[in-house]
């Protein structure tokens, strides 16, 4: 794994002053699960430094943290809502935790027709996973086996399924494409 994967980056106003400071590795400059909302403009998100270590993107995260100040806090212009350096890399949830995110999401109403309708038509205008992409994921994944319990629970979730005759010809012919079948 590399050690000097980590950022610090900032969130900018429609002015170029900053209102937020973080610190990230891969897509966390971009994500949209956050209380602090991203910049509808990409580029209003800026990096301030790149490949460094985690303790190093910390301190220099507090240091800027601690040079603009806080607006909640009184101290300055940011929106963050801690010093910074703190973060949560590597974070397992408990047991506890996961059971009760599990109900919570067991609560939640079913996705109607008219989403699954807008989410299908949205993946379809997606642009295509680039050679490039494919070969990170396949490194990714490669050497990672799947525990006994997972593969059963793969296996029969497979059994449930039926595929129609049209469906089954596509899948062979494309198993035999792939394979050169003496």
């Amino acid at each position: 794994m590399d050690i000097y994967c980590f950022y610090v980056y900032a969130y900018l106003r429609h002015d170029g002053t900053p209102y937020y400071i973080g610190k990230g590795k891969g897509r966390r400059a971009f994500s949209v699960e956050r209380t602090i909302p991203k910049p509808k403009n990409k580029s209003h998100i800026i990096f301030l430094h790149k490949n460094l270590t985690e303790e190093t993107a910390f301190q220099l995260e507090r240091t800027y943290i601690d040079l603009l100040g806080r607006k909640d806090i009184g101290t300055g212009i940011l929106r963050n809502k801690t010093d910074g350096g703190e973060g949560s890399s590597g974070y397992k949830a408990t047991e506890k935790t996961c059971a009760k995110l599990s109900a919570i999401a067991k609560e939640r109403p079913p996705i109607s027709e008219k989403t699954r309708i807008k989410l299908k038509e949205s993946a379809k205008n997606r642009p295509p996973i680039s050679q490039e992409t494919r070969e990170k994921i396949s490194a990714a994944r490669k050497g990672k086996k799947h525990s006994l319990e997972t593969r059963q629970k793969m296996s029969s979730s497979q059994e449930k399924r039926v595929h129609s005759e049209k469906t089954k010809k596509k899948i062979s012919a494309t198993l035999k494409s792939r394979y050169i079948i003496a």
